[in-house]
């Protein structure tokens, strides 16, 4: 999510939103980011991402699952293994690929206090998904 935030807002630089949040998360850099105070988690844009269809705001701290509260068919999808699956349960097309960042192994960029922190964050995310470090 770092990583495509940067490139999102190098893509869109003219604009003042990506001016912003690309120094700001060139400055918190990709640990600080997800402390307490850090661009993932202060709720800083809050005010510009609320749905009014959905009367909610997203947020990038936000547990994923939360958005399943209230859906009569509940049910969990992986989308790095399951996206075939989801689009067949929701009769949706695969969608386009917007994120192709090349990736490498992401526990190359966690300490054990980064960890603790995104463990606790998406604790009930990581129990849905199967999901462990």
């Amino acid at each position: 999510m770092y990583l495509y935030n940067i490139k999102n807002a190098v893509a869109n630089i003219e604009e003042e939103w990506a001016r912003l949040d690309h120094a700001r998360l060139s400055l918190d850099g990709f640990k600080r980011s997800w402390m307490p105070g850090g661009f993932f988690v202060d709720k800083h844009g809050i005010d510009f991402e609320y749905d009014k269809n959905t009367g909610r705001a997203w947020a990038q701290s936000d547990n994923q699952c939360s958005w399943l509260d209230g859906s009569s068919k509940k049910k969990w999808f992986r989308l790095e293994d399951g996206l075939n699956d989801f689009c067949k349960f929701t009769k949706l097309p695969k969608p386009e690929v917007l994120n192709a960042t090349v990736k490498v192994n992401y526990r190359d960029y966690y300490d054990d206090e980064l960890v603790e922190r995104i463990g606790t964050l998406f604790a009930k995310d990581a129990k849905l998904g199967g999901y462990s470090f």
